[in-house]
């Protein structure tokens, strides 16, 4: 199967359209498209702080081996931003506009290849905020054949094109994760299974 055979059977024959003329699909009015469109510019930046990091990774592992997910509030409102290829693999980019809780979603990028599909999110952390004293945390995470690996942190919202030059290289195999975790079957605990040192503080 070639990979606008592939595009076609997940995105219809609008994104195979698009994909022949080079360009991102932008969902239809009415179809899911964005009424609050995500920010174009943002003045957040990149932040590097390893005890910020492991707040949100032991809330993920204070739910228990059955819940090692990521999780959030269900958002007010969600649309489809675009769709797009990276090589062979179709990226389906959704936007919530942001909403201060516990954990709420910002950006999911949905990802399907080949050999599975996975989740790409960016979501917001008020408790790594107010348990860490950091003021906004946003971070960006991947959950892929059990593992869970957080490739940025943001101290504010992070722009949609900033993000999404990230999940190109996430996807291309390009960005080395911050973080990654695990919990094996039958453990008592997750497992740390990727740390940067070069980066995190």
């Amino acid at each position: 199967m070639n990979l606008y055979e592939r595009a076609f059977r997940i995105f219809g024959i609008s994104v195979v359209l698009s994909c022949l003329m080079g360009t991102a699909v932008n969902a239809a009015p009415g179809g899911g498209g964005c009424t609050d469109a995500p920010p174009e510019k943002a003045k957040a930046s990149e932040r590097f702080e390893s005890s910020t990091l492991f707040i949100v990774a032991k809330e993920l592992e204070s739910q228990g081996e059955k819940n090692f997910h990521l999780k959030h509030s269900t958002p007010s409102s969600h649309c489809i931003v675009e769709t797009f290829l990276v090589g062979d693999v179709a990226v389906s980019a959704g936007y919530s506009p942001w909403e201060k809780g516990l954990s709420t979603l910002l950006y999911e990028f949905s990802v399907s290849r080949p050999d599975g599909a996975s989740e790409i999110q960016v979501l917001y952390s008020g408790t790594a905020g107010v348990l860490g004293g950091a003021g906004f945390v946003f971070h960006v995470s991947e959950e892929r054949q059990g593992i869970i690996s957080w490739y940025a942190m943001f101290n504010g919202e992070p722009a949609f094109a900033d993000v999404k030059a990230l999940v190109e290289k996430i996807v291309r195999g390009d960005a080395k994760p911050l973080l990654a975790v695990t919990w094996r079957e039958g453990a008592k605990e997750g497992d740390v299974v990727a740390f940067d040192t070069q980066r995190l503080k």
